[in-house]
């Protein structure tokens, strides 16, 4: 996957040993786990953006006064 930029992989290596069962639902839950803190953490990025974005043109517009 070179060259994608983003990119989030969730898989079973966080489990440090092989569990006695067939991991498929905690792997499944490492996954959604991972996506929705991606997610948040995205959501939470756009938001700090749209904040510096309004600043920055408020700044612009008030000139030697900001």
């Amino acid at each position: 996957m070179r060259g994608v930029e983003n990119l989030l992989v969730a898989n079973g290596s966080l489990i440090p040993e092989a569990p006695g069962v067939n991991p498929q639902m905690t792997v499944m839950v490492l996954a959604f786990r991972a996506s929705e803190a991606a997610i948040g953490h995205s959501a939470q990025e756009r938001a700090r953006s749209a904040v510096r974005d309004r600043n920055y043109e408020t700044c612009a517009l008030l000139g030697d006064y900001c």
